[in-house]
């Protein structure tokens, strides 16, 4: 059975990381076999990534082009506890709030995608290359997830 990994987790970044790298890349980066950091991406296992592997991680993304994945969730999840040892208590909704600007993140990234994707000056020109469209896809699976969330959400509230 698959394991939910809620957007915003170092299980979901994880999730996606593995899906940009070949298990040799992550070999590469982190000196362990693929299998064992995947297992890492699973939430209902006490199996924690190492902020080394993390680093290692998001090292091959940007030596391969890509974006980092975690950087962005460690000033995020840095951002939550400044708040919380500032005393400041969260605005009502706040998850939700969050998880809409999130989506027009992530919907802005698939903008800019499709946009290096279609530009003249790509690898392909104007046609799309395969390693282009695991990118536009890797993109498209963000924003599904973010939509999943907030759809949990209101199916939740909505009882």
């Amino acid at each position: 059975m698959t394991s939910y990994r809620a957007p915003g987790t170092i299980e979901f970044t994880l999730s996606k990381v593995l899906g940009e790298l070949s298990p040799e890349d992550v070999e590469r980066a982190t000196g362990k076999k693929h299998d064992s950091i995947a297992r890492k991406s699973n939430p209902d296992q006490n199996r924690p990534l190492s902020f080394a592997e993390a680093v290692a991680l998001d090292a091959m993304l940007k030596s391969k082009g890509g974006r980092t994945q975690f950087a962005p969730l460690l000033e995020e999840m840095t951002d939550r506890k400044v708040k919380e040892l500032a005393g400041l208590r969260p605005i009502p909704n706040e998850p939700l709030a969050s998880k809409i600007i999130r989506l027009n993140v992530e919907v802005g990234h698939l903008a800019e995608e499709v946009e290096r994707a279609q530009a003249m000056d790509s690898p392909g020109g104007r046609s799309i290359t395969p390693h282009e469209w695991r990118d536009l896809l890797c993109a498209a699976e963000n924003v599904k997830a973010v939509v999943n969330y907030l759809m949990d959400i209101a199916r939740a509230r909505s009882r």
